[in-house]
Order: structure tokens, then sequence, then C-alpha cells
């Protein structure tokens, strides 16, 4: 599937994406036809025949076998057991394009020198209002679903901006947090390079309090917190990868950026449509299948050691 949105790796960046995982073209190549002929044995699976699919979650799960059934066993599933988040994902929905106007994630569509992809989460909306927890959560997995089927890279750079947050908005993320973690660090096998956060009030405190103890320790690491920093992503990342809102020269505002991406999305609605179907039929899982749902288990507790509160 073509993006008009994103700005894809060339064949150099894949073959060193390949490389860093010892892999080749062929050998992803072979590891995607073992993995097709997996699903088709395993009764409780969707068969899914989409190699660029395939190889971005292998890839995504560093080039191992067992890492990516589980992903997908995992990914799957969770389409079951999460239906207000992956039922009725037709992006050209009302209820999808007004949430992109008050929140959404927006990839910059270059990548970074060394192949990284920057992902923005920006709330638009200064009103005391906020989306509905389960909706915010099905805008942000079709937004990731959509990077997942077009996009290789060697890991995202989460930008998370809170300039424009309200305590609605706070309660509706604590609401959610535990569901959100499973979709972003179990249901996708997403690398994260590292993950900012701007404009934090100390209103979240709870909120990353439940992260920091429900995911990976090699995670919280990754990250950095500013009270304000906006101004400071341009000294840790390219500056003519950031929008001008950040003090960057890239071309486009943050607003033209995400009716561009939203318009790609809303171009691949029959995939979303027909995709939906593909899930889990738990009934058919084998008694003595070796999966193991371990959503509750995400990981020990990690501690902050980038946090910069000046």
């Amino acid at each position: 599937m073509s993006s008009m949105y994103l700005e894809l790796c060339t064949k150099s960046q894949l073959d060193d994406f390949f490389a860093e995982f010892g892999a080749t073209e062929e050998s992803v190549q072979n590891d995607v036809k073992y993995l097709k002929e997996w699903m088709r044995q395993q009764p409780h699976l969707p068969n899914i025949e989409d190699e660029e699919w395939l190889t971005n979650f292998l890839l995504r799960c560093k080039n191992s076998l067992e890492r990516t059934k589980k992903s997908l066993e995992t990914y799957y599933t969770t389409r079951v057991t999460m239906p207000k988040v992956f039922q009725d994902r037709d992006p050209c929905s009302k209820e999808i394009e007004e949430l992109s106007q008050r929140c959404c994630f927006i990839p910059i569509p270059k990548l970074t020198p060394e192949g990284h992809r920057i992902v923005i989460f920006k709330i638009f909306e200064k009103g005391n209002s906020a989306p509905n927890g389960d909706l915010i959560m099905k805008g942000t997995q079709i937004a990731s679903d959509y990077l997942m089927k077009v996009d290789k890279n060697r890991g995202l750079i989460l930008i998370m901006d809170y300039e424009n947050i309200n305590m609605n908005y706070v309660t509706v993320f604590l609401s959610t947090v535990k569901q959100f973690i499973t979709i972003i660090t179990k249901a996708t096998p997403y690398r994260y390079h590292q993950i900012y956060l701007v404009n934090h009030i100390p209103a979240l405190g709870p909120l990353l309090t439940i992260f920091m103890k429900l995911v990976k320790s090699k995670l919280v690491e990754r990250i950095t917190m500013w009270k304000e920093g906006s101004e400071k992503l341009c000294t840790v990342l390219p500056k003519e990868l950031l929008p001008e809102q950040y003090g960057g020269t890239y071309e486009k505002t943050f607003e033209e950026l995400r009716d561009l991406f939203f318009e790609d999305i809303a171009s691949k609605q029959d995939w979303f449509i027909s995709d939906e179907k593909n899930k889990t039929d738990i009934s058919k899982r084998p008694a003595d299948h070796p999966f193991v749902d371990d959503s509750s288990n995400y990981g020990a507790e990690g501690s902050f050691r980038k946090i910069c509160l000046d």
C-alpha cells in the first residue's frame, strides 16, 4: 500500500534495518512465508496473506519469529477484548473526522537521518470538554495501523504535547491508561527510540505514576519530560523536521499536517473496513495452545532518569 503523506524509507535504509537484526531481504521473505503458513495452521487466528503487514510486524519484533508470533496473537486477540477500540473503524466516519480536529497523533512525513519516525500527539482545542476515552484510543489505533501497514522505520520518536490539556482529558487518560498501554506496548509492536513529554502539568503526576509501574524500565529510561519545553525539542531533534510551533523550520504547520495525514488515512477506507473482520476466534483456540495472555503483566517498575523540570 502506498502513501501520499509519508516519505517512505529508501532501499538503502531498508537494507540497514535488515542488517541491524541480522536479516536480509531473502531471509525476511522466507520468514514471512513461514508466518503465513503458521497462521493458516492456527484454527483461532485469521489467515493473513498481506506480506507487507507481516513484514512490518517481523521488523518491529527485531526479526524474531517467536516474538512476532506472540505479537500477532496479542494483536488479534486484543481486537476481540477491546471491541470499542477495534470495531466500526471507518476513518471517514463523522466521529473520527471530529476527533482529528480535537486531538490526534500526527507523524512527520520525513524520517530522521537515522531512520526514525517522529510522531506527535497534540491536543488542538482549549475548551473544557474531552472526547470519549474509547474514541481517542480508536483514533490512535487507526493512525497506528496505518503506520504498521505502510511504514518501515528504525523506531518511533514520540512527542506528547499537553499544551491544551484540561482536567477532563486527565480524567479520561486515567480511566483508559491500562488499555492504552496494552495497545501501544503489547498489541502493536512499536519500537520507541525516545519519548518527549512537553508542556507537562502537575495534574498528570498520577497518570505518569501508573505508566511507570506498568511498562518496562527500559522504556521509562527513554522518557524526557519538560514543564514547557516545546522550544527545547530543537536541541535534540532535527530542526528541519519540526513544525514552526516548536521553533522548527518544517514547511507545514500542525494543522496542515493533520489535514493531509487524515486525508491519506481516509483514502485507505476500503482497507480499514475489510481488515476489521480479522481477529481471533477465542472459542477455537486449542486448550493446550502456548499463547499466554499476559495483558496484566507489563514489566517491572521503572524510574525516570531523564526528567528535566526547568
